[in-house]
Formats: C-alpha cells, sequence, structure tokens
C-alpha cells in the first residue's frame, strides 16, 4: 500500500490583487495586506495557508503488485481540489480503470473523523490468462478480455507459442483471434466465448490447454500442456453439448493411445462419432473405426 502526499504548490504574487475584495475570504486577505502595507512574505504566507487547505491532500494507494504506481499515480488528478475530489470520485475511479491492466477501482475517503483531506484509491488488477495476436501485435489479456500489457517482440504464431511455453506463468497462447484491436467490446466478447469452449475441454479432459490455433472452418487445434500433438475440435456455432462430446469421446480414446504418444502427430475429432489419429511419417490410423464418416 503506498501513500502519496499531495503538497500546494503556487506562485503567489507580493501585491494585493485587484479581485482581493470581491468575497469574504478575499475580503480578509484585503484587510491584512492594508494592515501590512509593504509586508509581501505576511500575504505571501497567508496566500500558501489557503491553498493548501484546498489543494493539499494525502492519497493511499491500495492493490498493486504488477502495475506500477507510478502509473496509477499520472492518471491522478492531484492539482485538482479536495472539495473537487469529493465530488468526483466515481470519475476518477473510471479514469484509473482505463488503464491497461486494471480491471476495476473505487475511490473513497479515509476512515476517520479528521481524515476529510485523505483517499483511498483501491484498485483490483487484471490477471493475465491469454496471449494473443491484435492487429499485428501482441498482448496479454485478462480472462475478461481486458488489456493487461503488449508483447513487444511477439508478431507472429510462432513468436506467440515460444513465449507461452516459456513464460513465467500460465498463459493460453491464442492464435487466429481476428478481432480488430480498437474493438474492445468484441475483444472481450470473443475471449468469454472461446474462454468457455476451452472450460469445456479442460473440464472434460482433466488436462490444462496451452494453446489453440483458431480455423476459420470453425474448427480449432488445440494443445494440451502434458501432450506432444495436436488436438482438432469443432468450435463452430454454439452447440456446447457437441463440443463436449468430442472432448469425453478424446478421454476415452487417451488411455489406448500412451504406449504411443510420442509418434503420434495429431489427433481430429471434428468428426461424427470417431476420432482420426494421424501419426508421424505420414502413416494414417483411425480409432475406434478404420471407417471414417463425412464432416459435421
Amino acid at each position: 500500500m503506498g501513500r502519496i502526499k499531495v503538497r500546494a504548490h503556487r506562485t503567489v504574487q507580493r501585491a494585493c490583487p485587484r479581485w482581493v475584495g470581491r468575497s469574504l475570504t478575499a475580503g480578509v486577505l484585503l484587510f491584512g495586506c492594508m494592515g501590512a502595507a509593504g509586508q509581501g512574505d505576511w500575504f505571501d504566507a497567508v496566500s500558501k495557508r489557503l491553498h493548501s487547505f484546498w489543494y493539499a491532500k494525502e492519497l493511499v494507494i491500495a492493490g498493486l503488485s504488477r502495475v506500477a504506481e507510478s502509473e496509477v499515480r499520472s492518471l491522478l488528478p492531484v492539482d485538482r481540489s479536495v472539495p473537487w475530489w469529493h465530488g468526483n470520485l466515481s470519475t476518477i475511479a473510471a479514469q484509473l480503470s482505463s488503464l491497461p491492466g486494471i480491471q476495476s477501482a473505487s475511490v473513497e475517503r479515509c476512515h476517520g473523523a479528521l481524515a476529510y483531506r485523505c483517499f483511498l484509491v483501491t484498485v483490483v488488477e487484471r490477471m493475465p490468462a491469454y496471449a494473443t495476436i491484435l492487429g499485428g501485435e501482441g498482448w496479454i489479456l485478462g480472462k475478461d478480455g481486458g488489456f493487461v500489457k503488449p508483447l513487444p517482440n511477439v508478431r507472429t504464431g510462432d513468436d506467440l507459442f515460444q513465449f507461452v511455453e516459456h513464460a513465467p506463468e500460465p498463459l493460453i497462447g491464442i492464435e487466429g483471434l481476428d478481432v480488430p484491436q480498437q474493438s474492445l467490446s468484441l475483444v472481450a466478447g470473443r475471449i468469454h466465448y472461446i474462454g468457455e469452449l476451452l472450460a469445456i475441454i479442460q473440464g472434460e479432459t482433466s488436462h490444462e490447454v496451452q494453446r489453440v490455433a483458431l480455423s476459420a472452418n470453425g474448427e480449432a487445434q488445440v494443445y494440451l500442456r502434458d501432450l506432444p500433438f495436436a488436438v482438432t475440435f469443432g468450435f463452430g456455432g454454439d452447440n456446447r453439448d457437441q463440443l463436449k462430446e468430442e472432448a469425453q469421446r478424446f478421454k476415452m480414446l487417451l488411455p489406448k493411445l500412451t504406449d504411443r504418444l510420442d509418434i503420434i502427430e495429431s489427433v481430429d475429432l471434428a468428426f461424427q462419432k470417431v476420432a482420426v489419429v494421424k501419426l508421424k511419417h505420414a502413416e494414417r490410423a483411425a480409432r475406434p473405426s478404420d471407417k471414417l464418416s463425412k464432416r459435421k
């Protein structure tokens, strides 16, 4: 938890300004100026005290572990007055939520009777879940599809999957996410949809997904973390039962493949009732039946 003390800085004139008599506070200043003509230092002190009363504040920032405090501080309107802060807490929080890496934020007055000029800024960081390429640029995304941080060295699918394989934390690489980077709502919607499908695969097969390559025909090549080959699932449409059946079929097939995992190139489940196992060196075998049916 970080604390920031914002001091009020102001360049003060050493002469009594023309507007001094236009308010009660200004009238007091005018009286001071008249009673201490030539005492510029006294006027400076009073003016700075008044400015400090309106603008000096203490900010307490909580919830940070990944995002730099300097990034949050750069979005805080520290030059605004204390009364303005009290009237715009939700506006300040919304501004912070626009920062990549922050999922949500709240701003409230600190607890305590003397905490009028103290504000508690609490952020909820967006946890990394996916790595993908949008508009030719690599990005880490949260589970909600929001941006976490860019990946400047990721430009191709090979770059992406190389990064995912050596990432310091588990991430799912997604290739073929054909959504404009500027369409934040479309990115979030697409990620939500893919996340639901991947959850079905992981739940039914008991294997974690490491990366997935989406195809235009609605199929997806999925790589599971502890298996050395790709598994093709049918991702087209909204038929969750169909995908669930494919994942169950793969789980039933897997024990029959344990003694030949190193020679398998891929498994294709996007067929009706069967799984097609492709062996390396262009050898093909179908399990559990050698008879292939038509694509769905």
